[in-house]
Parts: structure tokens; C-alpha cells; sequence
């Protein structure tokens, strides 16, 4: 899906010298100073932990 720009990238990298560190570093501040627009998706908190009440909880004693 993503081929034509994983080989343009690849190109790049390879034409400037940049190692893996260096490409990690790039990739890491283009995120984090929002140049290419994508961010993690936002985690779904599940809330509290549903507890049985006490009367449930008799049944294992």
C-alpha cells in the first residue's frame, strides 16, 4: 500500500547517510514537533472495575 513512499523515504535517508538512530531521531521529531500531523490514537479508558455487591459476594463464602 505504502511502497512508493517507503522507497522514496529509503532514498532519502540513504542519499543524506542518516543510520537508524538518526532516522529513529527524525521520525520521533517530526511527531513530536507535529510536522507530518499524525499522533498515537487516544487510549479508551474503561473506567472502574465492576465489583460484585455484597450480597454477590456471599455466595463465595
Amino acid at each position: 500500500m505504502y511502497q512508493e513512499l517507503i522507497k522514496r523515504i529509503a532514498r532519502e535517508l540513504r542519499k543524506e547517510h542518516v543510520d537508524y538512530y538518526n532516522s529513529k531521531y527524525i521520525f520521533k521529531q517530526a511527531r513530536k514537533l507535529k510536522l507530518v500531523g499524525i499522533h498515537p490514537p487516544k487510549k479508551k479508558r474503561s473506567g472502574t472495575v465492576k465489583r460484585l455487591s455484597q450480597e454477590g459476594t456471599r455466595g463465595f463464602h
